[in-house]
């Protein structure tokens, strides 16, 4: 048998809940454009541009990553991307205190 065009054998039952789906190609989700400025460890930095202790911005929270305001609608999973591969370096250099 298939659902979503799956067979069987790949589908997980997921329990708890509630969840919600947004389709592919919404674009209806607001981003934050700009955010916080950050160091290459995720670090929020004040306008000095020395490190805030104990402040960090991951995905679209740390800023200047496209170079300004403009942000690519089109690119399916660039929020997403970013956030997991932000959070993971940012993690590990926590970890690392």
């Amino acid at each position: 048998m298939k659902d979503y065009g799956k067979d069987a054998k790949y589908l997980v039952e997921i329990n708890g809940g509630p969840y919600y789906a947004i389709p592919r190609g919404s674009n209806k989700l607001p981003a934050i454009l700009g955010g916080l400025v950050v160091n290459e460890n995720h670090q929020c930095l004040n306008g000095n541009f020395e490190p805030i202790q104990g402040l960090f911005a991951v995905g679209n929270a740390a800023g200047q990553f496209f170079g300004g305001v403009d942000y690519p609608m089109d690119i399916e999973g660039l929020s997403i991307g970013r956030t997991i591969t932000s959070g993971y370096v940012c993690g590990g250099y926590v970890a690392s205190l």
